[in-house]
């Protein structure tokens, strides 16, 4: 058997295990024989302001989803795959663009929409930035930056990025995850991923406004989330360092 030939079938072996067990085992498989994909893919976003180990992590993420969403009958996985992997553009341009919010401004960013949610429960409508920055007493410059802010903010991880837990709940890595975070977390991580029969969000005002967490306290256990995330899909990669 020739080394392409034995490349293939190593592959193809991993994936239909994978799509029968959903184990450690045969994803350390795939992430092998896709390991030249995946790495051309995160050289090209090493240069960005995000740490390689998120970039690394999000990869996963997305092989995972690839795996989880890939139909044999519609083409190769490696094609399902590097398709997938497009989605990283996206998720690093937004990531980089409001990496470095500071954290002084998470009191600011909470009281404006701690004020807007007000404002439209007593006027029954959506107020303005001038009303907002008249019961907040500031300018309207102010207010006018902080909705910019909160617009961007809102998009970070949206929908698409982690709405493949909905439909895999029953994967180990979800419920690993979900069994090990801390109770306090376990709210956001159900806005997150479904699991509570919501339609899954990322978008930090509307899990606020769902749970009834302070949209400061959401964004901060938000960033608590991800770096347990991390270090959940880390563990597949020393996993894979020993096969």
């Amino acid at each position: 058997m020739n080394k392409k030939t034995e490349h293939d079938a190593v592959l193809e072996q991993a994936l239909l295990s994978w799509q029968k067990k959903h184990d450690d085992y045969s994803f350390n498989i795939v992430k092998n024989k896709m390991g030249g994909m995946l790495k051309q893919v995160a050289s090209k976003y090493y240069g960005s302001n995000l740490p390689k180990s998120i970039i690394n992590s999000k990869l996963d993420n997305l092989l995972l989803k690839a795996l989880n969403t890939w139909d044999k009958q519609k083409g190769a996985f490696s094609t399902h795959l590097y398709n997938t992997t497009q989605k990283m553009y996206r998720f690093v341009n937004a990531h980089q663009n409001v990496a470095f919010i500071p954290e002084h401004q998470t009191l600011q960013l909470g009281a404006f929409i701690n004020t807007k949610h007000y404002l439209a429960d007593k006027l029954g409508r959506e107020p303005s930035l001038k009303e907002i920055a008249e019961e907040l007493k500031i300018d309207l410059a102010e207010a006018e930056r902080l909705n910019k802010v909160i617009v961007v903010e809102n998009n970070i991880g949206d929908k698409e990025d982690y709405s493949w837990f909905h439909s895999k709940l029953e994967d180990p890595v979800v419920q690993v995850i979900y069994t090990s975070i801390p109770d306090d977390l376990k709210p956001i991580f159900e806005e997150m991923t479904g699991l509570n029969g919501n339609t899954p969000t990322s978008n930090v005002t509307e899990i606020s406004k769902r749970t009834k967490i302070p949209y400061f306290q959401v964004r901060s256990r938000i960033k608590k989330l991800m770096k347990i995330m991390e270090q959940h899909y880390a563990k597949y990669s020393r996993a894979y360092s020993t096969t």
